[in-house]
């Protein structure tokens, strides 16, 4: 091969190992199915369609962050957010603070929950499964033409040899460095992928969950939800059932996603996209184990009855890719519940069950997803990620 086209490869191979290491593999979480693209973020309103807060506006992005307010808002389910102690971190894409949203007493009570079912039933603590890669496909647009451009040297040096050089002649000199890049490029595109899923397998996550889906479980969610519903106007039945996790020391959760990249396509039989994460602080962190939004600019410190509330996915069920977040080392055990709202209707073992009241106004909810069975099945806590694995 001309030494041209040898260097070209070269270089191309540096370029291919840039673009897609750095530009096209994200990182989405599939713990309660996976888990964000550039696009204003709006709540979602009980009847399925989108509402905004009056006075959270969809222009500028400079927020108040860390400014607390508890003016901006508007009624919800008969009562306001000014119910509540509110601190704006973000208004586009939203993001905010609920600072009283369980009591001391009842975050104490999810703790114990967590303990004794650890203690006494430690087969029902699941590890919480490693996210997954995904490629953008439509970020790696350079790479056919990087490729075709592996037979530029070699037609420069047939040129510079040969006066006479036919048609024939330049394929025969370009074909086979392009041929060549386009396997290199195939080449890295699979090894880059599969070396970020093994580190995100091995290292990005390190802590225990317990599904709360059990019919049993619905009177002790109860105020949990509740206050959610208040909160978000999302309505229960389209939340997965909350999951309780512990962080033991120095765990963490890698940068991840909540919401689905192909806006939840892949999980159109158990409720389809993410549109609205809630995560309860149960225990204050005083040092480490904080919530991390890089793009947004701010780490949120675990305090004791606080939750974070923010939407992964606008409108158009697009993932918005400034709520990417991670979960700092743990200094000393951290508690969480966390709770992720769907666009329609989310099926039991992996939503909560229909034991817990009535559906309200489910216009939006694809009936296809609801199980027909009149009889609920109780397939215990983990029959959910068994789902949710098969994805």
């Amino acid at each position: 091969m001309f030494p041209l086209a040898k260097l070209s490869l070269l270089i191309l191979s540096c370029e291919v190992v840039l673009t897609v290491g750095f530009h096209a593999t994200s990182i989405c979480t599939r713990r309660g199915i996976i888990g964000e693209k550039n696009i204003q973020h709006r709540p979602f309103a009980i009847n399925g369609k989108h509402n905004h807060y009056s006075k959270w506006g969809h222009g500028e992005r400079s927020i108040a962050k860390r400014s607390r307010s508890t003016t901006s808002t508007t009624s919800i389910n008969n009562t306001c957010l000014q119910d509540y102690d509110i601190e704006i971190l973000s208004e586009d894409p939203k993001c905010f603070l609920v600072h009283n949203f369980l009591s001391p007493k009842e975050c104490q009570k999810y703790i114990s929950k967590a303990k004794t079912v650890a203690s006494n039933n430690p087969d029902l603590m699941t590890q919480s499964n490693a996210p997954q890669v995904s490629l953008q496909v439509e970020r790696l647009w350079p790479l056919p033409i990087l490729g075709l451009g592996a037979g530029i040297p070699p037609i420069i040096r047939l040129l510079q040899e040969s006066d006479g050089s036919t048609v024939d002649d330049i394929l025969s000199a370009a074909l086979p460095p392009i041929g060549i890049a386009f396997g290199v490029i195939a080449t890295l595109i699979f090894a880059i992928t599969n070396l970020v899923q093994n580190y995100a397998e091995t290292s990005s996550r390190t802590s225990e969950s317990l599904a709360l889906n059990l019919k049993k479980d619905c009177d002790f969610i109860h105020t949990l939800v509740d206050t959610a519903g208040d909160v978000t106007q999302h309505p229960w039945s389209q939340w997965e059932a909350p999951v309780i996790t512990k962080y033991e020391k120095d765990a963490v959760f890698a940068s991840h996603n909540d919401a689905s990249p192909t806006r939840g396509s892949e999980w159109a039989a158990l409720g389809g996209q993410r549109v609205v994460t809630i995560i309860t602080y149960l225990n204050t962190c005083h040092e480490g184990g904080g919530t991390k939004f890089d793009q947004l600019g701010f780490t949120v410190q675990p305090k004791q009855g606080s939750a974070l509330v923010f939407y992964p996915a606008d409108e158009n069920l697009d993932a918005d890719g400034r709520t990417i977040h991670q979960s700092l080392p743990a200094v000393d055990e951290k508690y969480i519940v966390q709770l992720f709202g769907r666009h329609k209707r989310v099926p039991s073992p992996l939503g909560i069950p229909e034991s817990y009241g009535p559906m309200g106004d489910q216009s939006s909810i694809d009936s296809s997803v609801v199980d027909e069975s009149s009889e609920e099945k109780d397939e215990g806590p983990l029959s959910w990620l068994k789902i949710l694995l098969e994805y």
